[in-house]
């Protein structure tokens, strides 16, 4: 009796329920019924009030309809169509043709009053925050290099083993509303410190702040300038070739100069200034007094100011007043910043509209810019510093080379190029910043010869083994490939290197296209940001993409034009450059760009090859915690005492020690016996970040606790990547110790 009734409880219940769900269902049709139809009822309104708003048009604009359907309609000839689109899209953004670009007024906003502020160098001067550090994620040498850490801001290697980064999270302020700012964060970070448990994440005392909107981490104030002007008539101009004689006969007096007055009046002769280097007549000319203007004195002090925390950043000195490694450590991070964003485009195959967002390039332009100012402005007030400039041109064009100054053969082009277009505005001897910082005609013969010397390196570190079967490429032999096949015989005969076979020269034309990618990239980018003309394309295929760069750059596509060994001064430069032997020149073929390691798709794979790792100071047994640098690959021991390292005078931990050693201060590493990431910045700084390893579930295992598979998801690694290839650690790191504050006063980083 009693299961009888229970069954007829359960199924009354179940036919209320049932009775309940078709009277729910038929009021939500209902009610989706007369939503449908007062959608109609909008429709009808909305066209009928289209429809009488046509009518009205038509009727006032009756004549001037009749007018268009009456006139008769020409087409143009289809010839005269491809002609106008051609010339419309050839841009070129360097040289006498260089294509004109509209002047933009920026008006930028104040992050701190909310004001707008047209950027104009009578109106408030505006700045932009900036970080600058040492920085390794451009090295192409990896942990093959046994010098990785030595930075000359003068002669960058051609590896760029270090350098100095100067980025921007994009956020304006005016130069006196980041002053108060400044003070104020001073004043929090004085009463914070007596809290035992207070944040470590800023150093105020080396100029560090937190961006006040995003809380970046920041050291430095990037001044925001008004477009630089430039020459437009060219038209006069001497020729290459009679350029690279003038300047080297020019570049030969000075220095002889400079050595006399050394040697008969000692030292304090070096204050004798240079004579002013005007190779191309600009002085003469008409547009010269409409172009120079003078800087500001709060412009001039946002970028001395701006300079010495790059100085200071880089070279990890005191502040200065007159050195002359300012200026180089300035036009150095110039250079690397563009090629560390030219190394993230290369590296995810993306345009610049496509990988870089419109605040990094205005950052970027903003640097340059700041650069030239400065170049200017202290080309007036420290004369002694054109004396230091003509080193430069006597390693790159008279190659009269000392013991303490590297060949030409081992720097790299691109960095030469940006430092002789900056040597040739302080040599120019000009008032104010003038349009010879900004020269199209002197820029492009710079180009020129820093891509011969870009073709030169290239094929001196080809050699026949390293060389694919020429039975593999289907194009036919060129021009361009005959040429660099009789110029490498040129270069590999002359230097004592001949070889029993010879490369193909279709196969010489693919790598030499293959290895010059890069620095026509670097210096597309450059010259977009200088002359803000539109941005070139580098998201094509190889072979197009070098036609596409060589004709943005104003760049013969016949590389006859540049080597040019019939001409006396081209292959007289070229024997220049190739006067030393060979055993002395670490001639090598770099890699294209640089990333973080690739990891296993499996964790389990990776565990097993760090099982054996074992610690050189802890007598042959098993290390209980190694971590792995995903920069370089190797593998440290991670909290433990045994292997603690020196920094300076200070007693570190391995893994502070390593990033010290490895990354320049910048690491990124993975504990993997606990599957957890660690990114460090400098001593003091560091914080846990999520692994890229996740379970089926898509959750993350920190400590292997569930003991789940882990495999790598792309996604998560990406970020990590573009974190390091962006300079993001340092701005990861900070926020995450200020947030955590707490947390990470209990972590002995300098020990880890």
């Amino acid at each position: 009796t009693h299961r009888k009734f229970v069954a007829f409880t359960a199924g009354s219940d179940s036919v209320t329920n049932v009775t309940c769900e078709a009277t729910g269902n038929s009021r939500f049709e209902e009610a989706k019924r007369a939503r449908a139809r007062l959608a109609a009822q909008q429709r009808e309104k909305i066209m009928a009030q289209m429809s009488a708003m046509q009518k009205s048009f038509l009727q006032q604009n009756a004549s001037i309809l009749e007018t268009m359907r009456t006139d008769p309609i020409i087409d143009p000839e289809p010839s005269d169509t491809i002609m106008e689109s051609e010339e419309i899209n050839e841009i070129i953004a360097v040289g006498a043709s260089r294509s004109s670009c509209q002047t933009v007024t920026e008006i930028i906003p104040c992050i701190l009053c909310q004001e707008d502020e047209q950027i104009k160098l009578t109106n408030r001067p505006m700045v932009l925050t900036g970080l600058s550090h040492r920085s390794v994620v451009v090295s192409r040498l990896g942990n093959k290099s046994d010098a990785k850490l030595k930075f000359n801001p003068l002669w960058s290697d051609d590896a760029t083993s270090i350098g100095v980064h100067t980025g921007s999270c994009g956020h304006a302020m005016h130069s006196s509303c980041w002053q108060n700012y400044f003070v104020a964060t001073v004043e929090r970070q004085q009463i914070r410190r007596f809290n035992v448990r207070g944040s470590i994440s800023i150093n105020v005392t080396k100029g560090e702040y937190l961006c006040p909107l995003c809380e970046g981490l920041c050291n430095g104030a990037i001044p925001i300038l008004p477009s630089l002007p430039y020459f437009t008539k060219n038209e006069s101009v001497i020729n290459y070739p009679k350029w690279l004689e003038n300047l080297r006969l020019h570049t030969k007096k000075e220095l002889i100069n400079i050595s006399n007055c050394t040697t008969s009046n000692g030292e304090d002769s070096s204050t004798q200034s240079v004579s002013s280097l005007d190779l191309l007549d600009r002085k003469s000319s008409s547009e010269l007094s409409q172009l120079c203007y003078e800087l500001p004195e709060s412009a001039i002090e946002a970028v001395t100011a701006f300079s010495q925390s790059v100085y200071t950043s880089g070279l990890l000195v005191k502040p200065t007043a007159e050195d002359e490694r300012i200026l180089y450590t300035l036009w150095s991070s110039c250079a690397y910043s563009i090629d560390a964003a030219v190394n993230y485009l290369s590296f995810r195959s993306k345009s610049i509209e496509e990988g870089l967002t419109s605040r990094q390039i205005s950052s970027m332009s903003a640097l340059l810019r700041a650069a030239v100012a400065y170049t200017s402005v202290n080309s007036i007030k420290y004369k002694t510093w054109a004396t230091l400039h003509q080193k430069i041109l006597n390693v790159a064009i008279v190659c009269n080379v000392a013991s303490d100054v590297p060949s030409v053969l081992t720097l790299d082009p691109f960095h030469l190029l940006v430092k002789l277009c900056f040597s040739f505005q302080v040599l120019s001897d000009s008032p104010g910043m003038v349009a010879f910082g900004t020269d199209p005609v002197m820029h492009y013969y710079c180009l020129k010869t820093t891509f011969l010397l870009k073709i030169t390196q290239s094929l001196l570190a080809i050699s026949v083994n390293d060389m694919d079967d020429s039975s593999e490429y289907e194009e036919e032999a060129d021009e361009n490939s005959a040429l660099l096949g009789h110029y490498w015989k040129y270069l590999h005969t002359g230097r004592g290197m001949v070889a029993s076979s010879h490369p193909s020269p279709i196969a010489i034309y693919r790598k030499v296209r293959k290895l010059c990618l890069p620095f026509l990239r670097s210096a597309s980018l450059f010259f977009h940001l200088l002359t803000s003309v539109s941005a070139p394309e580098f998201n094509l295929e190889d072979s197009q993409e070098f036609g596409h760069l060589l004709r943005y750059l104003d760049l013969p596509v016949k590389l006859s034009a540049i080597v040019d060994l019939s001409n006396p001064e081209i292959s007289g430069l070229i024997e220049r450059w190739c006067q030393l032997k060979s055993s002395t020149l670490p001639i090598r073929e770099l890699s294209q760009y640089c990333s973080l390691i690739n990891l296993p798709r499996d964790y389990g794979e990776l565990i097993c090859r760090t099982a054996n790792f074992s610690c050189s100071n802890s007598k042959g047994s098993l290390s209980s915690s190694p971590a792995m640098c995903l920069i370089c690959g190797k593998l440290v021991c991670a909290q433990n005492y045994c292997c603690q390292g020196t920094i300076g005078k200070d007693k570190v931990g391995s893994i502070t020690s390593h990033v010290h050693e490895c990354g320049a201060g910048v690491g990124v590493l993975l504990i993997v016996r606990e599957c957890r990431i660690i990114l460090r910045f400098g001593q003091q700084r560091g914080c846990f970040y999520s692994p890229p390893y996740l379970d089926e579930h898509g959750e993350t295992d920190e400590g292997l606790r569930r003991g789940n598979p882990l495999y790598l998801d792309d996604e998560r690694y990406n970020k990590l990547q573009n974190m390091w290839l962006f300079h993001e650690v340092s701005g990861e790191v900070v926020r995450n110790m200020e947030h955590n504050s707490r947390h990470a006063a209990y972590i002995d980083w300098n020990n880890m």
